[in-house]
Order: C-alpha cells, then sequence, then structure tokens
C-alpha cells in the first residue's frame, strides 16, 4: 500500500473530494504547520477533532508544496493581463509587475520553500 495522501486522509473525515485551497486552511505557528477545515457542511459526520486533525499533520509535508505552488500560480495568473500588448499601464508599471512575476516564479528557489515563504509584493500606482 502506498503513502496515503492529505487529501484522500481528510476525504475519509469528509466523505466527499476536498479542494485544498478553498476547504483546508494551513496555520503556521512556532509549533510547525497545523490544519483546520474552513466550513464543515456534512449533517451524517461530525467535524474531526483537534487531536484527529493533528494525526493528519504527518502527512501535510507532500502537499504543502502543491498548496504554495497552486497559491503562487493563481497570483501570477491574477497578473496576467498586465503583460498583454493591450493592457493600459504605463512601462514602468508593466516591468514592475514583470519583476513581480518573476518572483513569484522563483519562489521555489526560496531556501524556506515551501514552509517559509518570503512572498513578493506589488506596488504599482
Amino acid at each position: 500500500m502506498g503513502i496515503i495522501t492529505l487529501e484522500e486522509k481528510i476525504v475519509t473525515y469528509m466523505g466527499r473530494y476536498i479542494n485544498l485551497w478553498k476547504d483546508v486552511k494551513f496555520i503556521k505557528n512556532s509549533e510547525g504547520i497545523s490544519i483546520d477545515i474552513l466550513e464543515w457542511n456534512l449533517t451524517d459526520k461530525a467535524k474531526p477533532t483537534r487531536d484527529e486533525l493533528n494525526s493528519i499533520n504527518v502527512f501535510i509535508d507532500p502537499c504543502i508544496e502543491k498548496i504554495e505552488r497552486l497559491k503562487r500560480d493563481q497570483l501570477i495568473s491574477e497578473t496576467d493581463w498586465t503583460q498583454m500588448d493591450d493592457s493600459p499601464l504605463s512601462i514602468d508599471s508593466k516591468a514592475m509587475y514583470k519583476e513581480y512575476r518573476r518572483q513569484l516564479r522563483d519562489i521555489t528557489n526560496q531556501d524556506g520553500f515551501p514552509t517559509n515563504i518570503n512572498w513578493p509584493e506589488i506596488n504599482v500606482k
């Protein structure tokens, strides 16, 4: 039997496929990373206890990178319009977005990736 993924483990609690981007919140603190389920709409199953959720933590590491990459990809996607020929941005603003997008692509090269990421910010006027 292969390694059980975080998604598979939570599915056993939720009884349905989960969207790691919307259904699960990862909490980073001095004790490490834990998870919480954002919304519990199942009437036939009780929401997992903190102990049950903590038992899933051993499965988090393989999924963290996937989640952070999804977040990164979302941020890049939201700024695709800035690099189009018909973008209303000035040349300087367009260049700032281009650099921001490069920094997003490079987060996987950071020493702390995927658990300690310095997310770039964009401040375009």
